[in-house]
């Protein structure tokens, strides 16, 4: 009998334990996400000038403080989105994405896969939507909604200049 009641209390423990622990990630999730929402609406990047913006393809992370390896990876995409201020190609995404988590080694693929889940998610949300550049699917550039004009075209300063995008004419078959 005493027997059950230490095993009763040994997983009562236990599972207060990982009840605490979980409720201790869970919070500091709860405070990621209210760090990006602070970022996000304290900076209207549309009143920044353009020569102050973070807009390079390849920016470097110590350039950018805010960046935390903690958030979520729906927050860390957002946020590759936020300082870049315009349209990127989800390789562009991909590609600071890593540069960011260098730490991590992640291989492109792996990267991507992550990348193209995330960026799915936050077109669900309305966070950022498709914009097709010269009606190609291979140039497919992800951005927010607001970096369009009412007639759909992409205001000027928020569009993408980036290698992934291809110059090359496509041919009718």
């Amino acid at each position: 009998y005493m027997a059950n009641i230490q095993l009763f209390n040994y997983m009562d423990n236990t599972s207060i334990a990982t009840l605490k622990e979980k409720r201790k990630l869970l919070l500091k999730q709860v405070e990621a996400i209210d760090h990006t929402i602070a970022i996000f609406v304290s900076t209207d990047m549309d009143e920044v000038p353009l020569e102050n913006r973070k807009q390079e393809l390849l920016i470097e992370p110590k350039d950018i403080p805010e960046y935390d390896r903690q958030w979520s990876l729906r927050n860390k995409v957002a946020y590759i989105f936020k300082v870049a201020n315009r349209f990127l190609h989800v390789r562009e995404v991909t590609h600071d994405f890593i540069k960011y988590e260098a730490d991590e080694n992640w291989t492109e693929d792996a990267a991507l896969e992550k990348v193209r889940g995330q960026i799915t998610a936050l077109k669900k949300e309305g966070v950022i939507i498709r914009y097709n550049q010269d009606n190609s699917y291979a140039n497919s550039l992800w951005g927010s909604p607001k970096w369009l004009t009412n007639e759909g075209v992409i205001i000027k300063g928020h569009e993408n200049n980036g290698p992934y995008v291809s110059k090359e004419a496509s041919f009718d078959i």
